[in-house]
């Protein structure tokens, strides 16, 4: 396979790995890998709304309402009505989510340095930039719905 025809599956495959690794070590979280996706997506986030979990998910703005229910009874997330839009709820997490985004985020301090291995700053930073342009890239294609 050519190196440009195998760029996609190669990321693709990355992802798959990390998403072993979470699931593997989490399972004492209970939460599945849309729930640590989505906590850490607002973690990261604070402030956005459902739709726009989803569509950073790629899932349907219905899917997540039992998962956000969930973190609102657990008491790891407030939703605030949107300032732009009331029907809206803007996404917060609590502090009480704190000791769980430290364990997601430990499990990525345990592996990757592992996954890194070989893999100079240069290289990393490189790397990172290039993914990051593709991103937005990708991101300013329009699809038909």
């Amino acid at each position: 396979m050519q190196p440009i025809n195998e760029l996609e599956f190669l990321i693709c495959d990355i992802g798959n790995w990390w998403r072993r690794i979470y699931s593997c070590n989490s399972q004492d979280l209970g939460l599945g890998p849309t729930e640590r996706r989505s906590l850490y997506a607002i973690h990261q986030n604070p402030g956005l709304t459902q739709v726009q979990l989803a569509e950073f998910l790629d899932i349907e703005p219905q899917g997540l309402t039992r998962i956000l229910d969930h973190f609102v009874a657990s008491n790891w997330l407030r939703k605030e009505i949107a300032p732009h839009d009331r029907r809206a709820r803007c996404l917060y997490l609590t502090p009480n989510a704190t000791p769980i985004i430290e364990k997601i985020r430990a499990i990525g301090d345990k592996f990757r340095p592992q996954s890194l291995t070989g893999i100079d700053d240069d290289e990393l930073t490189a790397f990172i930039m290039t993914i990051r342009k593709m991103k937005d890239n990708l991101a300013s294609i329009k699809f038909k719905k």
